[in-house]
């Protein structure tokens, strides 16, 4: 099966299936082993002393040194607005009305400085790699890695379900339209018509 055939629909396979994804809960559980994820609120270097961002240096080569197998993931953490802009754009090409084409220049300018001011946002996170371990030793081990984590300076909380499927609709569509995403993609609409 080629990867035309998933994408035309011959292959009919989910997107789940597609990337790999076996189940989402607080790890994303996929073909090649359960991921734990870790976010770090992000410290700003700029403002440090040498001294002080030397000591942050040594704090993160400990939690590497002392967790071989986890990872490190930076991603934007806010959408992308490149769609709506290029809308704005044809539109301010077409429209007629001079105060209606000033409005809609206006729009293009807003959504600018909020992606420029988006794109300064960062969300880092650790990630951990389970691949045939219990759920009683992902869980024990989680326990382990934040701790050491903490024990290091960083601020650090554990993934919920919630933020991983953030993650990945940033990853994947670059993309977040409301706060809360539904488990199964048209889930809403399908309720929606179910109380007609």
């Amino acid at each position: 099966m080629s990867f035309f055939d998933n994408i035309t629909g011959k292959g009919k396979k989910s997107t789940r299936q597609f990337t790999g994804i076996e189940a989402i809960g607080d790890t994303l559980q996929t073909v090649k082993g359960e991921l734990v994820y870790f976010k770090v609120s992000p410290v700003n270097v700029s403002v440090l002393s040498p001294e002080t961002t030397e000591v942050k240096i040594r704090q993160l080569m400990t939690v590497l040194a002392s967790v071989p197998e986890i990872e490190l993931c930076c991603y934007d953490s806010a959408e992308n607005f490149n769609a709506n802009k290029q809308y704005l754009k044809r539109r301010i090409e077409e429209e007629k009305v001079p105060a209606v084409r000033e409005l809609l220049v206006l729009d293009l300018a807003h959504l600018d400085a909020m992606q420029i001011k988006a794109s300064t946002q960062r969300d880092f996170v650790f990630v951990a790699r389970f691949r045939r371990e219990s759920p009683e030793q992902v869980f024990n081990a989680s326990n382990r890695i934040e701790k050491i984590i903490k024990a290091q300076g960083f601020e650090v909380r554990r993934f919920k379900k919630e933020d991983i499927k953030k993650l990945l609709t940033i990853y994947f569509e670059r993309n977040v339209t409301s706060e809360e995403l539904p488990d199964i993609d048209g889930e809403r609409w399908a309720e929606y018509e179910n109380q007609e």
